[in-house]
């Protein structure tokens, strides 16, 4: 077989993968690492929690994430963090809505555009790149951006200032299953 040939065929057969990813798909599994850094201190936690699904179809997500599961290594700053901050007793969940913007198939990548309500607060137009792979569980999709506390009325107190960023910078891996 000639080699031209043979690579149209590899392209082929994999150009047709991508279609499985239609329909409705839905978070399986969660991983949320989250980093404020400053000259003074590193703030560093994760959380495991989250539902959400995205429709392929209509072009739209819906992702909601479970704030009071979120710790850092101190038990302490992670009271600090829910209570003071974040203060999950009001606002226990971060929501994203929207549309899915842009998605190559064959390369797995995309951007969702869309609103994040956090602390009671929404900011439009928050656009979210992300990269996927195959796995043997689904799609597994990593997405990192950076979530300014200022956009949702999240206040540092000044004695704080310099140990808080409020750039909060986001590294979120999400498993996605097929929805039957």
């Amino acid at each position: 077989m000639r080699p031209w040939l043979a690579s149209l065929f590899f392209v082929g057969i994999f150009s047709i993968h991508p279609e499985e990813l239609k329909g409705v798909w839905k978070i399986s599994e969660t991983k949320i690492l989250f980093l404020s850094e400053t000259e003074l201190e590193t703030t560093k936690g994760k959380g495991t929690r989250a539902t959400g699904k995205i429709d392929f179809g209509s072009k739209t997500s819906r992702i909601e994430i479970d704030l009071t599961d979120f710790r850092t290594p101190n038990k302490l700053q992670t009271s600090h963090m829910q209570e003071n901050y974040l203060e999950t007793d009001s606002f226990p969940s971060a929501i994203w809505e929207g549309q899915l913007l842009e998605w190559n198939p064959k390369e797995r990548k995309g951007i969702l555009e869309g609103n994040l309500n956090l602390h009671g607060v929404t900011k439009s137009k928050v656009r979210i790149p992300f990269q996927g792979k195959d796995t043997k569980e689904g799609i597994e999709t990593l997405s990192e951006f950076v979530v300014d506390l200022r956009d949702h009325k999240i206040e540092i107190p000044k004695l704080l200032i310099l140990k808080l960023n409020p750039e909060i910078k986001i590294k979120a891996t999400f498993v996605w299953q097929k929805e039957n």
